[in-house]
């Protein structure tokens, strides 16, 4: 039998995408080194951030110190995202 249903892809589908949402959700504002602990990957972490920046869950600053560095944070709708996803964890897997 086959279905007319197609399988919906979205940004969550990607790699460590879920796992960045709740690891900013529990660090609050982190600088890229920090990702490291999620997307070991540099090219994959940044293009995973600026897609996630583009649909308005994650804000990146740059900030110029001695040298310039980036910091990562959810914004409103990414706190929402991480906290219906940690949600979804706890259901799967409770603690």
């Amino acid at each position: 039998m086959t279905s007319d249903v197609v399988a919906r892809h979205t940004l969550l589908d990607e790699p460590a995408a879920v796992s960045l949402l709740i690891y900013l959700y529990d660090a609050g504002t982190v600088v890229g080194d920090d990702l490291k602990n999620v997307v070991s990957n540099y090219t994959r972490m940044k293009s995973l951030a600026q897609a996630f920046e583009q649909k308005g869950m994650i804000s990146i600053k740059r900030e110029k110190r001695p040298m310039i560095v980036f910091s990562f944070s959810l914004t409103e709708k990414g706190r929402k995202v991480a906290e219906h996803l940690i949600a979804a964890a706890d259901l799967v897997d409770p603690q």
